[in-house]
């Protein structure tokens, strides 16, 4: 079972990028016979790369990484990335 961190502890910074955000650790762990995984919809996947894209475009603009995303994503797919590997 995962420790939970004690209350004296102080949150911590999401991103250095976004500031005073933090994140606040779950009251409790779920049973892991309740979590379905599923794979994300096109317009989940768009706003997972949109959100991540302020720390991982590098100095891509958000359109170009986003993009880049999605083109990655379809060789994966497509098993074209096999022969890079």
């Amino acid at each position: 079972m995962a420790s939970q961190p004690s209350a004296e502890e102080a949150p911590k910074p999401l991103d250095p990028q976004l500031g005073a955000a933090a994140i606040t650790p779950p009251q409790s762990i779920p049973d892991p016979s309740t979590l379905i995984l599923r794979l994300l919809t096109p317009a989940e996947k768009e706003a997972s790369w949109i959100t991540n894209s302020v720390s991982w475009a590098g100095r891509l603009t958000q359109s170009d990484y986003v993009a880049r995303e999605a083109v990655n994503g379809k060789k994966k797919k497509s098993g074209r990335d096999a022969q890079f590997s």
